[in-house]
């Protein structure tokens, strides 16, 4: 019986996240959890984010990115701050320390994923990052 198109998308989620993430958080030195080092790309990338809107970025519970957030201030690497459209909530943001270290990590990111399509023709290379480009811009599009 030939996959199904929902058989093909789960899988791909696995091993998207299981050999570019957890293999290279793994293999990355670093004394941080993976989830607050996720939360630091994000709001570099970002900017100031509700914990509502970075639980959901990072699918963890609101309970459990109070954790994280408090590891992350607790280390320097981001702080809370008034939100100037809602003095009622308060967004987190990353600190000038988290900045740098979310440069780094992302820096090392870049070299691990070249590292792994390095057996790859250019061809292939560009590709293969096209067509993640592509479902991300189409993902983008179904979910407006």
């Amino acid at each position: 019986m030939k996959d199904s198109v929902l058989q093909d998308m789960i899988e791909f989620k696995d091993n998207y996240y299981r050999i570019l993430f957890k293999k290279f958080f793994k293999d990355y030195n670093s004394d941080m959890f993976p989830t607050d080092q996720m939360a630091l790309v994000y709001l570099l990338l970002h900017g100031p984010t509700s914990l509502k809107d970075l639980s959901g970025w990072l699918n963890l519970e609101k309970g459990s990115l109070t954790t994280v957030a408090r590891r992350l201030e607790k280390e320097g690497l981001a702080m809370k701050v008034e939100d100037r459209m809602d003095r009622r909530s308060i967004l987190l943001s990353i600190s000038e320390k988290g900045k740098l270290y979310a440069l780094e990590w992302l820096k090392a990111f870049d070299v691990y994923v070249e590292e792994l399509l390095g057996p790859y023709t250019a061809f292939e290379r560009e590709s293969i990052v096209g067509a993640i480009s592509l479902l991300n811009a189409f993902m983008r599009q179904m979910d407006n």
